[in-house]
């Protein structure tokens, strides 16, 4: 799979079933943890192996870190720091998957 299929399937997770911050996932809830709501790296993780706790590639994580350092953001070093940040909101997470893989996607990645 692509890195710009991946980005993109991790915000659908997002918009699915919801965006959380502090856990790769939403411990609580009932299900299979891979239709839960989760952090951005939860949400890479589904998106690449299925499970919110198992590392992919690590290409979609570089790409973000990239787009959002290039774009100034010098807290996207820590995805998982920028997305448990107290002011962050889902939508500049989407905001920023999206970006990043429109970005991949000019690049044939």
């Amino acid at each position: 799979m692509l890195t710009s299929q991946i980005l993109d399937k991790a915000a659908e997770h997002l918009e699915t079933y919801g965006w959380i911050q502090n856990h790769h996932y939403e411990l609580w809830a009932r299900g299979p943890i891979e239709r839960r709501a989760c952090c951005l790296v939860g949400a890479l993780n589904v998106a690449e192996t299925g499970n919110p706790l198992a590392d992919g590639s690590g290409a979609p994580r570089e790409a973000l870190v990239r787009h959002l350092v290039l774009a100034g953001d010098f807290s996207a070093f820590s995805l998982a720091g920028w997305n448990d940040d107290a002011y962050r909101t889902m939508a500049e997470v989407l905001a920023a998957l999206r970006e990043t893989a429109e970005e991949e996607r000019g690049e044939g990645r």
